[in-house]
């Protein structure tokens, strides 16, 4: 009877502490767990990842739900190492034997079917990289009646060759797109900025791929896109 008195006068307090309890418990693990992490880390970096079994690990893959097809292969949380090596195996832009094209990286969580229960769940530490591919229009090429001219970018086997596409024509025929209102505000300002920066010789290699990242999804629906793609394609930055 005296405990359960105590328990009835004390009930704030009791609550209060086991609290407390579980915070510092919640904590301990959270702890632990970076460590672990942070162990597994430093394996990771100390490991040299070859390239052609990263090759062999990257599969075609389909998201049902986004429906769309891309590379993609598994890797831990922990494995920061082995996400830079695959992400410079394959970068934005990136021509593939198939002629298709690396439009972007991505890391997904891994969602995998929930052990107790139906459904789906995320998985805590599985990750995916999936390199997004498109197959994307070159000079000569037919896309929905809009045929893709400007310079071409060879490499033969035999030697580069380069037809140089200058700045001037660059802007020239980006600020016409703009004209045009063709593209979604947010694709504007991304354009109109690269060309400032471009007026400005402040434009890097990576503005540029976002640039054509972002254009490439208006193929087949603006018109000339395809030539002002190709034309990025064979721009260089210097």
């Amino acid at each position: 009877m005296n405990l359960l008195n105590w328990i009835e006068n004390n009930w704030i307090k009791l609550i209060i502490f086991f609290v407390i309890v579980i915070f510092i418990i919640g904590l301990i693990l959270y702890f632990i767990e970076k460590i672990i992490l942070k162990f597994f880390s430093l394996i990771d970096e100390r490991k040299s990842y070859s390239e052609k079994k990263l090759f062999r690990k990257i599969k075609e893959r389909e998201d049902r739900g986004r429906n769309y097809f891309y590379y993609g292969v598994d890797y831990w949380k922990w494995q920061d190492n082995k996400n830079r090596a695959l992400r410079k195996l394959l970068p934005i832009g990136a021509e593939l034997q198939d002629g298709r094209v690396v439009t972007d990286v991505k890391s997904f969580d891994k969602v995998v079917p929930k052990i107790f229960s139906s459904g789906k769940r995320h998985t805590r530490y599985r990750r995916e990289l999936r390199f997004i591919i498109e197959l994307v229009a070159k000079a000569g090429d037919q896309v929905q009646g809009d045929k893709v001219a400007g310079d071409k970018f060879v490499n033969s086997g035999s030697g580069i060759q380069i037809n140089t596409v200058t700045k001037n024509e660059v802007v020239d025929s980006l600020e016409k797109l703009l004209a045009s209102e063709s593209l979604n505000n947010q694709d504007s300002h991304l354009v109109r900025q690269f060309v400032s920066q471009l007026l400005q010789n402040r434009a890097s290699e990576g503005t540029k791929q976002t640039v054509v990242n972002t254009l490439s999804n208006y193929i087949g629906i603006v018109s000339g896109i395809s030539s002002i793609i190709d034309m990025l394609h064979n721009f260089k930055i210097l």
